[in-house]
This record gives C-alpha cells, sequence and structure tokens, in this order.
C-alpha cells in the first residue's frame, strides 16, 4: 500500500500488523513463563520448597490468566481452574499460615520469572517480524508530486 502510495490504507496495514506483535508477545510470553512454572514445579524437591515455588507460580498463572482472558478465553478459563488447584494445594500444604517474608521473596521470584520471559518474548518477536520500515522524508510530501516522479 506504501508502494502504492495509499496512505490511509499503509495505516490501517501498519496498525494491524502492530496488534498482531503485541498479541503474539504477550501469547509467547505467557507461554515462556508457564513453561518455567512448569520447570519449576517439577523440580520441587522436599516439602519445604512447595511454598517457594507454588507461591510464585500461582501469581504468575494469575497474571497470565488475565492477560490471556481477552485474546484466548478457553485458556484462560483452563488457567483458571489450574491456580485454584495450586491454591488448593497451597492451602493443604498449610503455607497460608507461615511467615510473611517467603511472601516478599515470592513475589520479587514471580516479578522476575515474568521479566525473563518478556526478555525472552522480545528478542524472539523481533527474529519472527520483521521491523516495519520508517516513513522516509519523501513519504510526507505531496502524493501528487510523488505520483509525477514515479511516472
Amino acid at each position: 500500500a506504501e508502494q502504492e502510495l495509499d496512505r490511509d490504507r499503509a495505516t490501517i496495514y501498519a496498525n494491524e500488523i502492530a496488534q498482531l506483535r503485541k498479541m503474539s508477545r504477550t501469547i509467547l510470553k505467557s507461554q515462556i513463563s508457564l513453561d518455567k512454572v512448569i520447570l519449576r514445579l517439577e523440580t520441587i524437591k522436599d516439602f519445604g520448597d512447595v511454598m517457594n515455588v507454588l507461591a510464585p507460580a500461582t501469581r504468575i498463572v494469575k497474571q497470565i490468566q488475565a492477560e490471556l482472558s481477552g485474546i484466548v478465553p478457553e485458556v484462560s478459563h483452563n488457567l483458571s481452574v489450574i491456580d485454584e488447584m495450586l491454591e488448593s494445594v497451597l492451602v493443604e500444604a498449610g503455607s497460608f499460615t507461615a511467615a510473611t517474608a517467603p511472601i516478599s521473596v515470592a513475589d520479587r521470584e514471580a516479578r522476575r520469572i515474568l521479566e525473563e520471559a518478556s526478555e525472552i518474548a522480545a528478542q524472539r518477536m523481533s527474529k519472527q517480524f520483521p521491523e516495519l520500515p520508517e516513513a522516509g522524508p519523501e513519504a510526507s510530501a505531496d502524493p501528487s508530486s510523488q505520483r509525477s516522479d514515479i511516472r
């Protein structure tokens, strides 16, 4: 559309591409975060690690559920079920009666996992989606003069 000097269509395409990138990044970040949560859950070795692993896992699952609710509602619902199961395990383990210090550690851990996933998603997105061309000085010129140059 840009080459045909149809600025309106080019703008629409650029906006659509931006939305696709945003959705793809959110989904990719969610996938990476969930993969990290799964890995951490698989590596629980003793009962003492349950609080340190499950607390940030539930926070991550809740955040991803919220992010995906408008994009992929079915996945969001399934994450809600998973979150309920994780919280049930936490309650049964008695972790909610534990001291509050591990909770702040869990918050930091959850934040770190989400930041790592965001960085990885950004790297993958830059590889998968090429950058849009910048509008050069000739793009801001009068379209009728550009058409005469093309002929």
